[in-house]
């Protein structure tokens, strides 16, 4: 049984006041619904708004409620329930749901209708078409959303995001903005003058940033400005400002702190490498950058200057080898250059020293060297070698000078010493002529003529060796077995007068092979074994030894890893002391007495055994006597 609630009715009809308060709203019907059978009966329109022809007559209430989704049908039942027992008024918004093709939401209302007795007797009802509220609300919704995507990936990025009003106060603070302001919670901004965000060390200038800004237009960029943290740290913020409603501004805060610090260093770096090849012109070495294409397009003034070009701009867009009347082989490594370039193999090429006569007429002498720049091309150093391509040259004028001084001092010595073997071999010579001329006997007489030639040939041998030494031709090299040449050194070496010394010569069952000058060789030892002979007084014994030996990297400084002959030249004199040996090699520099020596011998060996490729060095201490030790470099082969 149904407890039906009595309720004094207000004025007038229900259904008149409901039906006319919703004709003004839109597209509407009107029903009601009659108690206790709760028959649903149509008033105006709503078969035509839900778009179904049954409900143009009266119904079931359960027919009508099918007309819904699940969720509504339960929400309208026990709305109508309320209204029935309590009335209650009924208000109920359905979802969408699909009717001919289109969305349709409505927004069901209702109220009771009362009996003379007081009690509900029955129910009048609107449904109303809100299809295009809901719809705009869930495209705001959406875009809302949409929105909010967009924000939070903003924030996820980095980017700050905030609001303030006319008066500069924050509205609205994303957690982007927070973080990089330094702040936890948009509770502490809302309120406050933006430009007070930040540590007071930093306000004055955004202030005045801003003010330039105000007084030309209504937002736009303020460009990199640093921001003063409330916690003290500083960073580079890159802000913008834009229009909002109401006279405000939406701020967008980037850090740039990274970019800056880039920035920065790519200046530092740049001011360090202007600073670095600022430094290498002024060292007097050239330099020019290529591109891929090999067009020049940065060159320093020392190099237009060692080119002898009259401007900077005379290269720039040109091939350094275009430019230059350059030599064969300096043009070929240059192709190759460009050939590997272009193969995408770029490697660096030193190029061999080579003349170059410049426009004005003078020749300079250069080295240089390309090296790759990924990404830009190649980077071309020039060093001038010209002032020390003079210096050598002088100095190999000077040493060949010396050396032709140097071999008169030992023809000289050697003069003496050939004079006496010759005038030794005269005097047999005369007795063996007498006594061929007084033999009767035709075979003795043969015999010591015979004897006469042997002299005479040993004589013409000592004049000629003599003769090779002093006109031997300088500068012809070629392999030659140093075996040979030391022993024939050493038997010439007795020509001089050495008188009581004794040499004693040790060499290898092993054939050794070196590249030298043979006229220059001998020169070399007898410089070395008249010194040895002096040091002694004429008395003692000169080890004369060749070896062969292998030397790893590093073990002489100055010399390569290979196989080096070694002679060794070593005497039992008295020795030489520290002070002594670092003067050693110098030219003019002697221990003997006046008017016996001229201090060039050992200056001049120096200058030939270093013009070979080798190392001479001396080992000496006083009392112990000293050995000169010559390394050169072994033949191939050898």
């Amino acid at each position: 049984m149904t407890t039906r609630k009595t309720v004094t009715p207000e004025p007038g009809t229900d259904s008149e006041r409901l039906i006319d308060l919703f004709e003004r709203a839109g597209r509407f019907g009107a029903w009601r619904i009659d108690l206790p059978d709760r028959r649903f009966r149509p008033i105006r329109g709503i078969f035509q708004l839900l778009g179904d022809v049954r409900l143009d007559r009266d119904l079931p209430v359960d027919d009508v409620l099918a007309q819904f989704g699940r969720a509504d049908r339960e929400a309208l039942r026990q709305g109508l329930d309320r209204l029935v027992a309590d009335g209650a008024r009924l208000s109920h918004e359905t979802a969408l749901i699909e009717r001919n093709g289109r969305p349709l939401a409505v927004v069901v209302e209702a109220l009771p209708e009362f009996g003379p007795d007081g009690a509900v007797s029955g129910v009048v009802g609107i449904t109303r078409d809100v299809t295009e509220r809901v719809l705009a609300e869930r495209e705001r919704a959406r875009a809302e959303a949409r929105l909010r995507g967009v924000f939070d990936a903003l924030d996820r990025s980095g980017v700050g995001i905030g609001a303030i009003d006319a008066a500069g106060r924050v509205t609205m603070a994303r957690p982007a903005l927070l973080s990089l302001t330094g702040h936890r919670s948009e509770a502490e901004v809302l309120g406050r003058r933006w430009v007070d965000l930040q540590g007071p060390g930093g306000r004055a200038d955004l202030e005045a940033a801003l003010g330039a800004l105000d007084a030309g237009a209504a937002g736009g960029e303020l460009g990199d400005v640093e921001w003063l943290r409330p916690d003290g740290r500083r960073l580079h913020l890159a802000v913008r400002l834009a229009p909002s409603l109401g006279g405000g501004r939406v701020i967008s805060l980037v850090d740039q702190s990274e970019q800056y610090a880039a920035r920065e260093e790519s200046r530092a770096r740049e001011s360090r490498t202007r600073a670095i090849l600022d430094a290498i012109d002024a060292a007097g070495i050239g330099f020019c950058v290529e591109d891929h294409a090999g067009g020049i397009f940065a060159v320093s003034p020392r190099l237009a200057e060692l080119f002898g070009v009259g401007r900077d701009e005379d290269l720039l867009g040109r091939r350094w080898k275009d430019v230059l009347d350059l030599p064969q082989e300096v043009r070929t490594l240059s192709d190759e250059e460009d050939r590997a370039h272009a193969a995408g193999r770029p490697r660096p090429v030193v190029y061999p020293a080579f003349e170059l006569r410049r426009r004005d007429g003078a020749v300079a002498r250069l080295h240089a060297r390309s090296t790759p720049l990924p990404g830009i091309g190649r980077l071309l150093l020039v060093l001038d070698e010209t002032e020390r391509w003079r210096m050598e040259r002088r100095q190999a004028e000077v040493d060949r000078h010396l050396q032709r001084v140097q071999k008169l001092e030992a023809v000289g010595q050697l003069a003496g010493g050939v004079a006496h073997e010759i005038n030794n071999l005269l005097h047999p010579i005369r007795t063996f002529a007498r006594a061929a001329a007084a033999a009767g006997d035709a075979a003795d007489r043969d015999r010591y003529l015979a004897r006469v030639r042997e002299c005479a040939d040993k004589a013409r041998d000592i004049v000629r060796e003599m003769l090779s030494f002093a006109r031997g031709s300088e500068g012809q090299m070629a392999p030659a077995p140093l075996g040979a040449l030391v022993a024939d050194s050493v038997a010439f070496s007795r020509d001089l007068p050495l008188r009581g010394v004794e040499i004693e010569l040790d060499l290898p069952d092993e054939e050794i092979v070196a590249t030298v000058n043979e006229t220059e060789f001998t020169q070399v030892l007898l410089n070395l074994l008249t010194n040895a002979a002096d040091a002694m007084a004429d008395r003692g014994i000169v080890r004369v030894q060749l070896s062969a030996v292998d030397l790893t990297e590093g073990a002489r400084p100055g010399a390569a890893a290979g196989r080096y002959a070694r002679i060794a030249v070593s005497d039992d004199g008295p020795g030489m002391s520290r002070e002594v040996l670092d003067r050693i090699f110098e030219p003019f520099f002697t221990t003997k007495e006046p008017g016996k020596g001229t201090g060039l011998g050992l200056s001049v060996v120096y200058g030939i055994i270093h013009r070979w490729g080798g190392l001479i060095e001396v080992e000496s201490a006083p009392g112990r006597g000293a050995s000169v030790i010559i390394l050169l470099p072994a033949a191939d082969g050898s």
